[in-house]
């Protein structure tokens, strides 16, 4: 018998009570998900100040024995390459949302493409074993276009999995997304350390 698991949300957010949790609420009921820091950081930013407008989220059902988790992911995309990370030995579901959070969908295809080490060396629980079978078994299967993008020539050096998570809030916030493009590019390393501090440079050149 197949088990029915939830495939997405919409409602209004709520932070949750810990650390990389966010409460959906829909229709009077709260959803309790597992999501990454710098996802939630540009959910608070699309829904507005007072966080009254309605996100979607598209949800991973984990069960493992007795126990279901909900992860959620801004669109299916990031789902998608969440349920490939975990086909990966020894990823399991708290480092595989790690890894997309810290790298984004763009960063993480790029970095298998190239078989760069370095862009794991700053997340927790990802040592070189675990790189090793990352390239190994997710060779070809991410997003070669994404994969293969380079910056345009005489570009600054930017943060990829930031950049294109900046993008993605700036999108969901009206903005065209060739306009958000062109922003960051103008911004070169302005506001770069951190997505909210990227994410505030671009909104205060937009409104500029």
């Amino acid at each position: 018998m197949q088990l029915r698991v939830i495939g997405s949300l919409r409602g209004v957010l709520h932070d949750g009570h810990a650390e990389g949790i966010a409460v959906v609420d829909v229709g009077g009921v709260g959803y309790e998900l597992s999501v990454g820091p710098d996802a939630l950081a540009r959910m608070r930013a699309a829904t507005g100040p007072d966080q009254s407008a309605s996100i979607t989220l598209y949800v991973h059902t984990h069960v493992r024995e007795d126990q279901l988790s909900l992860f959620g992911f801004e669109s299916v995309a990031e789902r998608d390459a969440f349920r490939l990370l975990l086909t990966v030995n020894s990823v399991g579901p708290k480092l595989a949302l790690g890894i997309l959070d810290r790298l984004g969908l763009a960063g993480l295809a790029a970095a298998v493409a190239r078989e760069d080490a370095k862009a794991f060396k700053s997340i927790s629980g990802v040592g070189p074993k675990t790189v090793s079978r990352l390239f190994l078994d997710l060779r070809g299967k991410l997003a070669p276009t994404t994969a293969s993008a380079e910056p345009p020539a005489g570009s600054a050096p930017r943060s990829t999995g930031i950049d294109e998570q900046v993008v993605s809030a700036l999108v969901q916030l009206g903005y065209r997304e060739a306009h958000a493009n062109e922003t960051l590019l103008r911004l070169g390393t302005a506001g770069q350390e951190t997505l909210e501090g990227r994410l505030r440079a671009a909104l205060a050149a937009l409104a500029g």
